[in-house]
């Protein structure tokens, strides 16, 4: 992503109330991520039940890990990179793609949990 549309992105996330205080707030914003490519891989045709069996397999195999091996930095680069080569495949450009989502996303409500996530306001 270039850095203007970045520095776009963490200013919309700052001015809806996003945060993140302490470590222990990283799991939630990581839980939010893997809810954008659960619906990434839905809407690529997977099917519920392979994206379960995915995520199985890979608990399965990170839980043979210690903790020193656990590296949030890795896991993020590994993200953008497979974000990266995915975009390649469909011919979609992120810049673009997020430029297009952000003006989306100002036109809509959002709330902030106890942890710094941002959600989409839900409508009663």
């Amino acid at each position: 992503m270039n850095s203007k549309i970045k520095k776009e992105v963490i200013q919309w996330t700052i001015n809806n109330g996003g945060h993140c205080v302490n470590k222990d707030d990283y799991k939630y914003h990581a839980s939010r991520f893997l809810r954008e490519v659960v619906e990434l891989c839905l809407a690529s045709g997977m099917k519920s039940e392979e994206i379960v069996e995915d995520c199985l397999e890979e608990i399965a195999k990170q839980s043979e890990k210690t903790d020193n091996e656990m590296n949030i930095a890795d896991e993020i680069a590994d993200s953008a990179i497979l974000l990266e080569i995915f975009a390649y495949h469909t011919k979609l450009s992120i810049d673009d793609a997020v430029a297009k989502k952000l003006s989306i996303l100002y036109n809509r409500k959002w709330q902030t949990d106890e942890h710094g996530v941002i959600w989409r306001e839900k409508i009663s």
